[in-house]
């Protein structure tokens, strides 16, 4: 559970990101608004944001044929999406 709510803020947070950045995709894949906010934003958030997205969606999507995500593993993907959010947090508590 703490996995997909996690993923469900880092998709919401990317969704806002690239809103500033000018560059609304509705209709795109998580995937492709990855990959748009890294061609226009902070190479490194955007991979950490890569990182995260794709060991919390293995982590929600469990095959038959795989192991399952540690609680280890899990914390340190959530702890990617709260440093992610740390910045975004700041910028709206300074704008207000």
């Amino acid at each position: 559970m703490a996995a997909i709510l996690a993923r469900q803020a880092l998709e919401e947070l990317i969704v806002e990101r690239l809103a500033q950045l000018g560059a609304q995709a509705p209709g795109a894949t998580m995937r492709s608004k990855l990959v748009c906010l890294r061609g226009l934003g902070d190479d490194a958030a955007a991979e950490s944001a890569m990182i995260a997205w794709d060991g919390l969606s293995r982590a929600c999507h469990l095959h038959a044929y795989e192991l399952m995500s540690t609680p280890e593993e899990v914390g340190y993907l959530i702890g990617l999406v709260e440093a992610l959010l740390e910045p975004s947090e700041a910028g709206t508590s300074a704008a207000g």
